[in-house]
């Protein structure tokens, strides 16, 4: 990302997103920052009235929402950035990064259902990935609840206690990642907008994602 970019991007911001960006030091996490204010941005601009205008709020555990709608859930990481937006119900969205050393083992212990206890390294990496994601679905967080959630990768949902469905996902791999999201059972897949950010050669790109082709209504 050239300086160029930094202050085209940095014009960009509200009143508010420029003082968050003024505290970050780390070049990595201000290059996804101002690279999701910005996919965030273009789509407000080109679906909502005045909607590159509105400012994001926080609920008590994190979650971001606007006043005016729409629903939308953002993860970034390793350069890369994912939203995905909905006009009818909650989303949740999360980027996982393959690497090797990791003690997962801990994380199966901690956040696992009883039948993840024994998933690989290879497995480990989706897992979290949906994990993570019906947690920012949800807007809880991580925390104990996670143990009572079942991931039925067959199905393409996270299961509760008596089998009912919390929520779909659809889970797909970018380059050595693996990108999840979340979406409420009710919900047709084909009303997701998915976007993702990336950076190439120094430069920012948008890209839309389309909903996985067996998610959709035939």
């Amino acid at each position: 990302m050239t300086e160029r970019d930094f202050l085209f991007l940095e014009e960009k911001l509200l009143p508010k997103e420029k003082a968050q960006f003024s505290s970050i030091t780390d070049l990595k996490r201000g290059q996804e920052f101002l690279a999701s204010r910005f996919l965030v941005r273009s789509f407000l601009k080109t679906t909502f009235p005045d909607g590159e205008n509105q400012e994001w709020n926080l609920h008590p555990d994190g979650k971001p929402y606007f006043e005016k709608g729409p629903f939308f859930n953002l993860s970034h990481g390793n350069g890369l950035v994912l939203a995905a937006f909905s006009a009818r119900g909650e989303v949740g969205v999360d980027v996982q990064k393959e690497r090797e050393g990791l003690a997962f083992q801990k994380i199966l212990t901690r956040y696992g259902h009883s039948s993840e206890a024994s998933l690989s390294a290879e497995e480990f990496f989706k897992f979290w990935a949906v994990k993570e994601c019906y947690s920012k679905f949800i807007g809880r967080g991580l925390g104990p609840f996670l143990k009572e959630a079942r991931i039925d990768f067959a199905e393409d949902c996270v299961l509760g206690a008596t089998r009912e469905r919390l929520m779909n996902f659809a889970l797909f791999p970018y380059e050595k990642n693996w990108m999840c999201v979340g979406f409420d059972p009710a919900l047709n897949p084909s009303a997701l907008k998915l976007y993702q950010t990336h950076f190439v050669k120094g430069s920012l790109k948008k890209e839309p994602i389309p909903p996985p082709k067996k998610l959709l209504p035939e």
